[in-house]
């Protein structure tokens, strides 16, 4: 056993870089846990044992640690201290015996950790070995990484080749805003909005073009990992994690909030951004709570609809607020994997691929062995671990309400458009069913396709050579390539 002094003493010699001293802070709390009991007290403690085999490991939660070790024997209470790696002075924590986690660490900082034993008004044992490790960071924003896509707006579709190249085409505005007239140039990722695009160039800039009535088509100067432009709005992630936006701002939907995000998700007039810490934090229109997430949960990942949202708990559980949110599914055995909100009505996939669907009665509430959903405006489709196909939802468009349809063939894909869907086959061939709002009896084009993307009123796809075909309605020249 060893006295405050000892105590002390041995910290200042054991440090593992540079002999640093306890803070005052420190000193003082041993110096008030010594002479805490009285004498009747002291003389009845047992001899105490040390604490031993400390480890540090990141984690859980973003910004900490967990520590855990052998108590010491007889040891009333213990006392870590700890600083970061880098220098600095120690800070000091009581903790129960064997096991502790530090939460409030800077994310990614390096810590020294180590522990005593004590019993008040008597004396400390001696110090356990060093312990190290960093407080968990956050994963880091996605990078730009060019991959063919296809995104759809309001009146007109763009498509990104493997060489990074755009594509657009349909309608250009009613005053020739030019939201499918893409500049020239490779780009890493695209995304529509109802009268504009932006794209994110490989040096992570981002450029717009189109309806810029709003200011949506300028963006600021920076460097950015991923961009999501929203009606009349647009947001983008930088590179440091930080969210900007701009455009229309008639909710405060531009407004973001200081600090760093590793997620944004854009509603119909709100946004959304997942902290590192899991935390959710909403901006705009608000008028059906849908930028209040609930206080104190923490999220693996969000998804905003038009008028509410939803997220994936820690817990793998679902949490849902704003306009019509129903009652989410409850915690289910295992977790849930993947979510997408839409109109009125959300879907998510667990881990044991079920699949659970709320809000619009047009919709399943549970689904078995479901690989992917995807969620229209008035449909709902899935694609199940054997390759089949189901819908649901679209009443006025072929299918009745609350009942869903399976085919009997296999798909690879599969994308729900407002009234109808598409899928492709594991041949590669592409098969439509329901109506859109300007239904023309048109079928999809034969030959084989990589992938197929259901709009408004129009579908576009990728053929197994990389051309684009589509069909269906046609006003704006939406589906003339």
């Amino acid at each position: 056993m060893m006295t405050q002094r000892h105590a002390l003493g041995f910290l200042r010699a054991a440090a593992p870089t540079r002999p640093l001293l306890l803070t005052v802070a420190v000193a003082l709390v041993l110096a008030l846990l010594l002479v805490a009991s009285p004498p009747a007290a002291r003389a009845q403690t047992a001899a105490l044992g040390n604490p031993a085999n400390l480890t540090a490991t990141p984690g859980p939660g973003i910004g900490e640690v967990t520590l855990a070790w052998t108590p010491a024997a007889n040891a009333t209470l213990h006392l870590v201290a700890y600083r970061p790696v880098d220098g600095g002075d120690y800070q000091w924590r009581l903790v129960g015996a064997g096991s502790a986690t530090f939460s409030d660490l800077a994310a990614g900082q390096e810590y020294w950790f180590i522990v005593i034993g004590g019993q008040p008004g008597n004396a400390w044992s001696q110090w356990s070995n060093w312990g190290r490790a960093a407080a968990l960071a956050p994963p880091p924003p996605p990078q730009p990484d060019a991959k063919p896509a296809i995104t759809a707006g309001g009146k007109h579709t763009c498509y990104l080749d493997i060489d990074g190249i755009v594509q657009c085409w349909g309608a250009n505005g009613d005053a020739d805003r030019g939201q499918a007239d893409p500049p020239a140039g490779a780009f890493a990722a695209i995304s529509a909005g109802y009268e504009h695009t932006c794209g994110l160039r490989p040096d992570g800039r981002i450029e717009c073009w189109g309806d810029n009535t709003a200011g949506q088509s300028t963006p600021p100067p920076g460097v950015f990992a991923a961009v999501d432009a929203g009606r009349a709005h647009t947001c983008g992630l930088r590179s440091d994690g930080t969210a900007t936006c701009w455009g229309h701002n008639q909710y405060g939907q531009t407004d973001t909030p200081p600090g760093p995000f590793t997620a944004l998700t854009a509603g119909g007039e709100h946004t959304c951004g997942l902290r590192g810490n899991g935390r959710v934090e909403c901006w705009g229109d608000n008028h059906y709570r849908q930028s209040a997430p609930p206080a104190g949960a923490l999220f693996h990942s969000v998804s905003a609809g038009f008028a509410h949202t939803c997220g994936i708990k820690q817990d793998r559980s679902i949490a849902c607020w704003g306009s019509n949110p129903a009652v989410a599914p409850p915690l289910v055995e295992g977790w849930y994997a993947m979510i997408s909100a839409g109109h009125q009505h959300t879907c998510a996939v667990t881990s044991d691929n079920g699949g659970y669907c709320w809000g619009s009665n047009e919709h399943p509430s549970r689904l078995t062995f479901i690989a992917v959903v995807s969620v229209g405006d008035e449909l709902t489709c899935w694609i199940r671990v054997d390759g089949k196909v189901g819908c649901a939802g679209g009443g006025g468009h072929g299918e009745a309400p609350s009942l869903y349809r399976m085919s009997s063939e296999t798909y690879s894909s599969v994308s729900a458009g407002y009234g109808h869907t598409c899928g492709v086959r594991t041949d590669g061939t592409v098969v439509c069913w329901g109506d859109s709002p300007h239904d023309h009896g048109e079928l999809p084009p034969r030959g084989s396709f990589q992938s197929v993307s259901a709009g408004y009123g129009h579908t576009c796809g990728v053929r197994a050579d990389g051309a684009v075909a589509c069909w269906g309605y046609d006003r704006w020249g939406q589906a003339t390539p």
